[in-house]
C-alpha cells in the first residue's frame, strides 16, 4: 500500500514537472501579448470606474447584465487586475497549469491508471485548439479560471462520492463553493455540474441518484435564483441566444458573400440552422484532436487567399484523400478489434465525451 502511494506520488511529480515545463514555454512565447479583443470595456470598465471614483471596490453593479452576460464573479475579480500585463498573463498561465493538474487527478480517480492519467494531462495541456483564445486574449481569462475552479469542483465531487460518511460534509460544502464560483464567473461554468452528473451515472453506483443529482445542481439553482432576482426570465440567457435578433444584432451591417461566408458561419453569431451546426460540429471535432491550431498555423505561414484558392480548386481531391485515409484507418481498426483488449471502460469514456461534445 505504501509502495503504491509512493509510486503514485512520483508519477504525479513527474507529470507535474513535464506540464510545468510545457507551460513555461507557452508563457515565454506569449508573455508580451496585449490582446484584449473588442470587448475591452467589459474587462477594464469597472476597474477604471473605481480608479476615477477613488474606490477600491464596487459591489452595486455586480448582479446586473453586461453585454447579455450574467458574470458577477468575473466582474468582482476584474477589480483586482494587476497593472502589469505580463504579471496578469503569468497568473493566467498558473491557473491553466493548475487546471491541468486536476485533469491528472480526475483521470486517476476514474481509471486508477497512472500512464493514462499522464497522457490525458499532456494532451489536454498542449491542446491549444481549445485553449488558445482564453490563454492569449486576456479578456477571456474567465474560461481559464473556470477550467481551474470547474475541474477542481469535479475532483472534489468525486472525493465526496468516494469518501466515508464522516468526511462527506466537508467535500460537499467544498463542491458547492467551487461550483457556485464557477457558474457565476462565466456561463461555461454551467457545464461542470453536468460533467459531475455524467461521471456519477457512468462510473459510480447510482443508488442515491435523486439526492446526489440535487446536490450536483445546487450551483445551477443558485445561478437561476440570482438571475430571477434581477427580474429576468430564468431561461433568458438561452432564449436570448437562440433568438434571431442575437444574430441580426451583430450581422445587420455585415455583407455575407462568398469570401466571408465561412467566416460568418464559424462565428458565435452564426445562424442556428443546419449549416451553422455543421460548421460548429466540424470545428469542435477538429479542436478535439488539436487540428484547429494547425489551421491557424497554416494561415500564419501561408497567404490565406492562396490557401483558399488551392482548397477550392482541389477540394474533390482533398475530400477523396481524407475519405480514403479515414476509411483505411477504420478497416484496420475493425480488422484488429478482436485482438485489442481494453483495460478501461472505453464505451463509458466515449459516451462521456459525446455528452460534453453535444453540449458545446
Amino acid at each position: 500500500m505504501i509502495v503504491k502511494m509512493i509510486k503514485n506520488k512520483i508519477n504525479f511529480l513527474n507529470t507535474f514537472l513535464l506540464i510545468g515545463t510545457i507551460h513555461i514555454i507557452f508563457f515565454l512565447i506569449t508573455f508580451d501579448n496585449y490582446f484584449f479583443s473588442d470587448d475591452y470595456p467589459l474587462f477594464t470598465g469597472l476597474k477604471l470606474y473605481n480608479l476615477i471614483q477613488g474606490n477600491l471596490l464596487s459591489l452595486e453593479n455586480l448582479l446586473e447584465f453586461h453585454n447579455n452576460h450574467f458574470i458577477p464573479v468575473y466582474l468582482f475579480v476584474n477589480q483586482f487586475l494587476p497593472d502589469n500585463h505580463v504579471l496578469f498573463h503569468g497568473i493566467i498561465a498558473a491557473f491553466f497549469f493548475l487546471s491541468c493538474s486536476f485533469v491528472y487527478l480526475i483521470t486517476l480517480e476514474l481509471t486508477q491508471n497512472k500512464t493514462l492519467s499522464s497522457l490525458s494531462t499532456f494532451f489536454y495541456s498542449i491542446n491549444m485548439s481549445i485553449h488558445i483564445k482564453p490563454y492569449i486574449w486576456n479578456l477571456f481569462y474567465a474560461h481559464i479560471l473556470n477550467g481551474f475552479t470547474g475541474l477542481f469542483s469535479v475532483y472534489v465531487f468525486i472525493k465526496f462520492i468516494k469518501s466515508q460518511k464522516s468526511k462527506k460534509k466537508f467535500w460537499l460544502l467544498s463542491y458547492f463553493l467551487l461550483s457556485i464560483l464557477t457558474v457565476l464567473n462565466s456561463e461555461t461554468g454551467l457545464v461542470y455540474p453536468i460533467i459531475c452528473l455524467s461521471i456519477y451515472i457512468l462510473f459510480f453506483d447510482r443508488k442515491n441518484l435523486i439526492l446526489t443529482s440535487f446536490y450536483i445542481f445546487v450551483p445551477i439553482i443558485v445561478f437561476i435564483f440570482l438571475l430571477v432576482s434581477t427580474n429576468k426570465d430564468p431561461l433568458y440567457l438561452a432564449k436570448e441566444r437562440f433568438d434571431k435578433s442575437y444574430t441580426e444584432r451583430f450581422t445587420k451591417h455585415t455583407q455575407v458573400d462568398e469570401k466571408s461566408y465561412a467566416y460568418f458561419y464559424r462565428s458565435p453569431y452564426a445562424n442556428k440552422d443546419l449549416i451553422g451546426y455543421s460548421f460548429r460540429i466540424f470545428d469542435n471535432l477538429t479542436s478535439s484532436i488539436n487540428l484547429h491550431s494547425l489551421e491557424n498555423s497554416l494561415k500564419y505561414f501561408v497567404k490565406t487567399d492562396k490557401l483558399k484558392k488551392y482548397i477550392i480548386e482541389n477540394y474533390i481531391k482533398i475530400i477523396l484523400i481524407v475519405f480514403l485515409i479515414t476509411f483505411l484507418i477504420i478497416i484496420i481498426f475493425v480488422k484488429n478489434l478482436r485482438d485489442i483488449k481494453f483495460k478501461q471502460p472505453v464505451n463509458k469514456f466515449l459516451l462521456f465525451y459525446l455528452i460534453i461534445f453535444s453540449i458545446f
